[in-house]
Formats: C-alpha cells, sequence, structure tokens
C-alpha cells in the first residue's frame, strides 16, 4: 500500500513513499489510471468497429445476391464477374466472422486489437484490389454499399490506430519502470537473502573459531598428559629401533651382494630341496630377509658347498678371489648379524606393545578434528568475502534501479516518489 503524503510546500508535488513490496502494484494502477481516458475512447471505438463490422457483414451477404445482368456482356465474361463477387464477399465474410470485439481492459489490450484489426482489414483491401477491378467498372453501383461501409469501419480502425499510436511512448516508459520494477524486485530478494547468508556465516565462522580454541585446549591438555608423553618416548624408541632395523639391513645386502650372482650359480648346479631352493632364493632377492628367516643357518652349509666348488672349479665366477674373500668375511659374522638383527626386530615388537595407544589415538583425532576446523574456517572466509562482495554490488545496483523508478514515475505519473524498505546494507 502506498505511503503517507509529505507536502513540504504548495508549489512541490507531494513526496508519496511506497513500500517495496508494492511498487509493482502501485505502478500498474498508476498506469491504469494514466491510460483511463485512452482506454475509454478505444473501448467506445471498438463498439463502433462491432457494430460497423455486422454492417459490413450484412452488406456483403446482399452483394452476393445481386443478379448480374447479362444482357449487355459478353458471355465469356460472366463466369469472371461472379468468380470475383464470390472471392470478395467469402473474404470479407470469413475475416469479419473470426474478429472478437472485446472490452479492453488496459493499454496492452488496445493495442493488440488495434494491430489485429488493421490487419484484418489490410487483407480485406488486398482482395479488393486482386479481385475488384471488374467489379468497380461493372458492378459499381451494386458494390458501393458494401465499401461505404467498410470505408467507415477503415476510418473507426485508423482513428483506434492513431489513439494507440500517440499513447505508445508513454506506454513503453511504463514498460520500462515494469520491467526495472521487476529487476529491482529479484535483486531485493537476492540482497535479502545474502544478508541472511552471511550473518549465519559469521555466527558460524565465530562457532568454529570458539570450537577451534576448546580443541587447542583439550589437545594441550592431552600432549602434556604423561600418558602421551610416555607414549611418545615410546614412539621415538620405536624410531630409533626402526632405523637400526634398516642399517643393520642394508649393511648386511651390501656385505651379501657380491655373492648374490655365485649363489644363483650354485643352485642351478646342484640339486637342492624345496626348502632349500626357496631360502636360497630369498638370500638371492633379499640377504637381510633371507638372514632373518634361516633358523639354522643353512646359509652356512651352502657359503662352503658354494667355496669348495669355486675351488674346483666346478663353478665359473667373475673374479673369484674376490668371491672366496667375501665368503671367509661372512661366514663368522652370519650368526651375530642374524642375532641381532632378530634381537632388534623382537625389541621394536615388544616396545610398540608396551605402547598406551589411546593417548596418541586421542591426539591424532583432535589434531584432525582442528585442522578440518581451520580448513572450514578458510572455507567460511573465503564465503564471506565473496558475499560481501555481491552485496555490496547489489545493493549499488538496487539503488540505481530505485533512483530509475523514482525519476521515471515523476517524469509519467506526476509524483515524487519514494521506495521505502530496500534492503540496503550496511557495513
Amino acid at each position: 500500500m502506498p505511503g503517507l503524503f509529505n507536502f513540504f510546500s504548495k508549489d512541490k508535488e507531494p513526496n508519496l513513499e511506497v513500500a517495496v513490496n508494492d511498487i509493482q502494484s502501485w505502478v500498474n494502477s498508476q498506469a491504469l489510471k494514466i491510460f483511463d481516458d485512452t482506454n475509454r475512447q478505444g473501448n467506445i471505438l471498438i463498439q463502433k468497429l462491432e457494430t460497423s463490422a455486422s454492417n459490413v457483414k450484412s452488406a456483403t451477404d446482399e452483394f452476393l445476391k445481386v443478379e448480374i445482368n447479362t444482357g449487355e456482356l459478353e458471355q465469356p465474361i460472366i463466369p469472371t464477374i461472379k468468380n470475383s463477387r464470390n472471392s470478395i464477399a467469402n473474404k470479407i465474410i470469413n475475416t469479419i466472422s473470426k474478429l472478437e470485439f472485446p472490452e479492453a481492459k488496459n493499454f496492452v489490450d488496445l493495442t493488440k486489437f488495434a494491430r489485429h484489426i488493421s490487419q484484418s482489414l489490410a487483407q480485406i483491401d488486398q482482395t479488393l484490389k486482386t479481385h475488384g477491378r471488374i467489379l468497380f467498372t461493372i458492378l459499381s453501383k451494386e458494390l458501393r454499399p458494401l465499401l461505404t461501409e467498410l470505408k467507415k469501419m477503415q476510418q473507426e480502425a485508423a482513428q483506434l490506430s492513431k489513439i494507440v499510436e500517440k499513447n505508445t511512448d508513454k506506454a513503453n516508459k511504463v514498460e520500462h519502470i515494469l520491467t526495472i520494477v521487476t529487476r529491482l524486485l529479484t535483486l531485493n530478494t537476492e540482497l535479502l537473502n545474502d544478508i541472511t547468508s552471511l550473518d549465519k556465516s559469521k555466527r558460524g565462522s565465530a562457532d568454529f573459531t570458539k570450537s577451534e580454541d576448546e580443541i587447542i585446549k583439550r589437545l594441550d591438555e592431552v600432549k602434556h598428559s604423561k600418558e602421551y608423553q610416555d607414549s611418545q618416548r615410546i614412539k621415538d624408541e620405536a624410531q630409533q629401533l626402526t632405523l637400526k632395523l634398516s642399517n643393520l639391513e642394508a649393511e648386511f645386502d651390501t656385505l651379501f651382494s657380491r655373492l648374490r650372482k655365485p649363489l644363483e650359480k650354485y643352485g642351478y648346479s646342484v640339486q637342492l630341496k624345496k626348502e632349500e631352493s626357496i631360502l636360497l632364493n630369498e638370500y638371492v632377492e633379499s640377504p637381510s630377509k633371507g638372514l632373518v628367516n634361516d633358523k639354522d643357518l643353512d646359509i652356512a652349509i651352502m657359503l662352503e658347498r658354494l667355496k669348495d666348488s669355486i675351488n674346483r672349479e666346478k663353478i665359473s665366477v667373475k673374479n673369484p678371489e674376490k668371491v672366496l674373500k667375501r665368503i671367509d668375511e661372512i661366514q663368522p659374522v652370519i650368526k651375530s648379524k642374524r642375532n641381532i638383527m632378530k634381537k632388534t626386530s623382537e625389541d621394536y615388537k615388544l616396545i610398540l606393545s608396551s605402547q598406551s595407544k589411546s593417548a596418541i589415538t586421542k591426539v591424532n583425532s583432535m589434531e584432525e578434528m582442528l585442522d578440518e576446523r581451520k580448513e572450514a574456517k578458510e572455507d567460511q572466509k573465503v564465503f564471506i568475502e565473496k558475499t560481501e562482495l555481491n552485496i555490496r554490488e547489489t545493493t549499488k545496483n538496487l539503488k540505481d534501479f530505485a533512483s530509475d523508478i523514482e525519476e521515471s514515475a515523476s517524469d509519467i505519473f506526476k509524483v515524487q516518489l519514494k521506495i521505502v524498505g530496500l534492503a540496503f546494507f550496511q557495513d
């Protein structure tokens, strides 16, 4: 509903406040008012056109009944005259019969009807030009009543078109206002939604910060607990044992590397049992793994046999002296190497079994939760910045549209309009 009138002075138009939610209905009501006289005149002409259309149809019916006097005419021309008469009459009757003459409720209705009646009469006129030349000469007297009624109808249609043309510029301005009003209402709704979303996001961001602080506090408490400190110490010791075991394995693999190919040749040259063959393959693929799995240290016997085969030249190897020397280096330390690797591995398993999982699990869980909160908070920050940018842009466009509507209203409706209730955003 329109707001209150504020009179600044007797010489100025009143300032009319209209709520944004009512602006569309207000513009429509004002449009009806400024086209009221135009619509009234148009409807009077529509009524006249309806009467004229009826008269045209009656005159056409009479024209169809006209008898063609063949006394002075050559017989071959008679069918041509009848055909032209029937074509004109049928075109007029069909066209007039399809016309409807509803009351124009607004200028748009009036414009549509004026266009339609003009197009219909233009079609009739074209038919007259096509078939009427011979009739205008031979049946001019009989055709005159019909042409008179048609001319009257054309004059009324022309008056209606003139009224429409005279008011078209004003109608375009009203249409412009309504278009801007639609965009204004859409933007206003978007702005309200964005403001609500922004407020919700800011509250959510504050909640994330509060939750983040609580997690940090609890995390600090757990990390300073004796259970967690013990778990960390055990974890560090386990890492040291893992490193030690890796070094031992790498050291033995390097020491054993020169013997891999000779051992492969040895495996091809002798008939080994299935278990021995599997063990030998393990030593070839991973000497340290083979050593750990070699419970009875069968490798010692294999190395001795390999040494014997090389000495007796049953196996040909590159640099046999170096291979034999490496066998002599490895044989004395095989047992001690395996024992220390085995003990280190057992110590690692033992220390892990003594570790309390609960404190570490709790810390890991809270750290994951903290990372999720930080990531969500960052996403929220990006969303807030983007939404604030959209809001500022929408607010500017909203003000521009409101100003455009107010200025156009002053020009068309002669009133100092002020749109109120817009969802302007304040930083």
